[in-house]
């Protein structure tokens, strides 16, 4: 989980936040590894908006999971080089 740069890193923030909901992680604990994860990035995000990404994946997952996993499993493992079974 190295930190981006302005300009990937909603790209990234999204499929991260889905990644870790999708490994049962809840959704106050995937804003705490965001958001340590953001201050790794040049410049970071604010909060609210890594916030904004973990909320908007989680309703994402709970309105259409099916859709959220197929789409993301890709992004996921360009990311972070691990497949989501």
């Amino acid at each position: 989980m190295k930190g981006v740069r302005h300009g990937q890193r909603n790209g990234a923030c999204f499929p991260l936040a889905v990644a870790h909901l999708l490994s049962d992680f809840s959704v106050l604990e995937t804003e705490q590894i965001l958001k340590s994860w953001n201050r790794k990035n040049f410049p970071p995000m604010r909060d609210r908006e890594v916030l904004k990404c973990v909320k908007s994946a989680d309703k994402g997952l709970k309105k259409d999971y099916q859709h959220y996993y197929n789409a993301m499993r890709m992004k996921i493992r360009q990311i972070t080089g691990l497949e989501i079974k």
